[in-house]
């Protein structure tokens, strides 16, 4: 299975993460005049990095490694999981948090693969703990969106198949541990993949993301998944075949005649019931306050903040049914099916779609 695609699009453009393709090409390119020299001055060796712990060259070692690659399908591979993945995480981390992410999960699978033989004399180096890393903070995020990809069922059929992300990571994750496993019982003691510390990265993201959703919205973040897998990372029709319209949009347009204006005036009066109890029960969601403490407080941010939080927390809930309260007091209820770079979309019971302005936004509930 190799995934292509990722239906999610960012709120802004991910440059770092682009910025990150585009110097492992360039790195990729000089290999190829000098790979040898560059394994000795910019690789990590296990040997050297035990003993200059606090040398400068080792440390600088840890972050150059990351950008060497053995061969053009090792970057391929890299790169791929890395566009795909790397946006939304991007988006919802932040340019600063993400590289860090990137730095961190990068360097703890370096060093988990020193500590397997500190006497070595192997380079180590590679970015696929980093993806790795970057794929475990997706796995959080956006555990259910349909990740277009490359199945022994899409030969057969010329079509991509949709594959959720925890589908995806799982899969890749258990790939490295039986590599892994199949590579200890080898022991040929030459140099490999570092499938171990492929797994690492994936743990390292997961942790980190987590962490940060709780110093963002508190610890006792529950971390929700949404409700509707099929629909997740797709935009949902606002109004499905055959269900109910709004009460602005009337059903029947019936026109009385002499022959049939008895039934027709029936109809229309029950027409005309139907729609008011719509709108009253409209209105009563939207009075209504919900009892429990709001899980987001925005009301005491400036516009961009309030903006800039919301579009962050809600990302991680659609598909999810919320309550939100505005400005103005009110609060409405609903599914998120869909959200754009200013409002997000909800659909209540009556498959009614309304749109509310990220900065109107003062609870989340």
């Amino acid at each position: 299975m190799l995934p292509l695609a990722n239906p999610l699009k960012p709120q802004s453009k991910p440059y770092f993460t682009y910025i990150i393709i585009v110097m492992n090409f360039l790195v990729f390119a000089a290999e190829n005049f000098a790979y040898q020299q560059m394994l000795d001055n910019y690789a990590v060796i296990p040997r050297q990095l035990t003993t200059h712990v606090f040398s400068a060259e080792t440390v600088l070692d840890l972050f150059r490694s990351l950008f060497i690659h053995a061969s053009i399908v090792h970057l391929l591979l890299n790169m791929l999981y890395l566009w795909i993945f790397g946006e939304m995480v991007e988006n919802w981390l932040g340019m600063g948090w993400y590289a860090g992410l990137l730095l961190l999960s990068g360097t703890a699978a370096t060093m988990l693969q020193v500590l397997f033989d500190t006497n070595s004399t192997l380079p180590i180096f590679g970015s696929s703990g980093a993806v790795g890393g970057v794929m475990g903070a997706y796995l959080v995020l956006y555990p259910n969106t349909r990740i277009k990809c490359i199945t022994p069922n899409s030969v057969m059929t010329g079509k991509l198949s949709d594959i959720p992300a925890m589908g995806v990571v799982a899969l890749w994750f258990l790939i490295q541990l039986l590599a892994g496993i199949l590579s200890l019982d080898m022991g040929s003691g030459e140099g490999g993949v570092a499938f171990f510390a492929h797994i690492l990265g994936v743990i390292v993201g997961v942790t980190f993301v987590r962490q940060r959703m709780k110093r963002t919205y508190g610890k006792s973040y529950h971390f929700p998944a949404p409700t509707s897998p099929t629909s997740y990372g797709k935009i949902i029709p606002l109004r499905r075949s055959g269900s109910p319209r709004s009460p602005d949009r009337p059903a029947y347009n019936w026109k009385a005649t002499d022959s049939n204006s008895g039934k027709a005036l029936q109809k229309v009066e029950s027409t005309l019931k139907d729609l008011k109890e719509q709108a009253n029960n409209k209105l009563a969601t939207e009075e209504k306050a919900p009892k429990e403490k709001p899980a987001l407080d925005l009301s005491y941010l400036p516009s961009s903040a309030r903006k800039r939080e919301a579009i962050r927390y809600l990302s991680t809930r659609h598909g999810s049914t919320v309550s939100l309260q505005t400005e103005n007091k009110t609060f409405h209820q609903g599914k998120i099916v869909r959200m754009t770079g200013t409002q997000v979309v909800l659909e209540d019971e009556q498959n009614t779609a309304r749109w509310i302005l990220f900065t109107e936004i003062t609870q989340i509930f």
